[in-house]
């Protein structure tokens, strides 16, 4: 009782600082998150980028030391083997900056209602026809997932990496 009234005792904790500390190790624990995916990109990136150099540095060296004992065939072979070289390198620079894109937020996800069943095959049509495959593709679909919310151009982007990459 208080003055002869009855009387609550209320006690506050302010949480302000407690709060702002959780979100920080929040944000920490984000950035510890990206700077890992980043070093593992940097890794695969390094060791991807080896074939590729390879194969340039040993086509463009047989061509220069071997150049008057080549055929003109074997020296077309070279040549196809460089310029494929070339377009992974620029493939997975063009990966790289995406990725670089959506780990600063630059690129902003556009989810639609997607038939994942017959987006996959769409793709996978475009490989199976194409003139120079010499590939059998099969689709299998497991669980009853049909239709998702999805980018259609990550989606097709990782699909066609996926499937190039395979190839």
């Amino acid at each position: 009782d208080w003055q002869g009234r009855k009387a609550r005792v209320f006690q506050g904790v302010d949480i302000t600082e407690r709060r702002r500390a959780e979100r920080l190790q929040i944000e920490l624990e984000n950035e510890r998150e990206r700077r890992e995916v980043r070093n593992r990109v940097t890794s695969m990136v390094a060791h991807e980028f080896h074939t590729p150099l390879a194969v340039i540095q040993t086509s463009a060296s047989m061509l220069q030391k071997y150049e008057d004992r080549l055929t003109p065939e074997q020296k077309q072979e070279k040549f196809k083997k460089i310029s494929h070289s070339i377009d992974q390198l620029v493939e997975m620079k063009q990966q790289m900056l995406a990725i670089n894109r959506m780990g600063n937020g630059k690129v902003k996800a556009n989810p639609v209602a997607t038939d994942l069943v017959v987006f996959s095959e769409q793709i996978l049509d475009d490989y199976r026809n194409a003139p120079d495959n010499t590939h059998r593709f099969v689709f299998t679909q497991e669980g009853d997932i049909d239709i998702a919310m999805v980018d259609i151009d990550f989606l097709n982007h990782i699909l066609n990496n996926l499937l190039s990459n395979a190839v």
